[in-house]
């Protein structure tokens, strides 16, 4: 793919697996801010986006080399949601809970001293309300009718029926939520500016570190691969 100022972060995500790892490095949102371009994203951060272009197209050079980061743009839409399902919904049902139980505990032990742990509980609890009735929809609703709109294209089943109207509705809704869910995750990173503490703090910290990096793969897999290639999936069946 070219690689220039105006190639989206979103675009370089998903072509490029081996880029995520330098966004992460650099603080760009390569998931929720994947469609502003590279410019953009280089210019609100203060880097240089002639020295950022040079990093991508050497990552370009050694991608094959990078056998662990798969390239889901050439895989089939049905394997890549239950990829989401399997690896990543899966995760956010398994750590939720542990990392609830390690907040509750520093609340009762440490609130009194350390108020942002209260208010961290309040964000993280809308953020994990938010992810569950995100996913159920998901798994409901909207990553059936894309299995169902693949195998339509590939003749073995008919057109799907949309009763939301068009795929480009219920992703338009959960591209909104992803938003929202960044938001969330970004006020309690702001909230936890003192990283010290006892061990519970400590793991606590390192959990919540985790889980971000875990949502921003799950929304990059999403936002730059799957709903892209979804709806125009959608415009082709539409038009067999």
């Amino acid at each position: 793919m070219n690689i220039g100022k105006n190639t989206t972060v979103g675009e370089l995500a998903a072509s490029l697996p081996g880029a995520v790892r330098l966004f992460e490095k650099l603080g760009i949102d390569f998931c929720c801010g994947g469609r502003v371009s590279l410019e953009e994203a280089c210019r609100e951060k203060n880097l240089g986006v002639d020295q950022v272009v040079a990093a991508l197209e050497t990552i370009k050079d050694v991608q094959q080399t990078m056998p662990n980061n798969r390239d889901w743009t050439n895989s089939s839409l049905t394997e890549l949601s239950k990829h989401i399902v399997e690896k990543h919904h899966s995760y956010v049902r398994k750590e939720v809970p542990r990392i609830t139980g390690l907040l509750e505990k520093i609340c009762e032990v440490h609130g009194n001293n350390r108020p942002e742990f209260v208010k961290v509980e309040e964000a993280w609890t809308a953020l994990t309300q938010e992810l569950s009735q995100h996913m159920h929809k998901e798994e409901m609703v909207l990553f059936p009718f894309i299995e169902r709109l693949e195998a339509s294209n590939q003749g073995s089943a008919a057109k799907p029926l949309a009763p939301f109207g068009s795929v480009s509705n219920p992703i338009r809704m959960m591209v909104h939520e992803h938003d929202s869910a960044g938001h969330l995750l970004g006020q309690i990173q702001g909230l936890l500016t003192d990283r010290t503490g006892c061990n519970t703090c400590l793991e606590f910290f390192r959990s919540v570190d985790e889980f971000e990096r875990d949502l921003h793969q799950h929304i990059h897999l999403e936002n730059n691969i799957l709903f892209p290639r979804a709806e125009q999936l959608e415009s082709l069946v539409a038009q067999q």
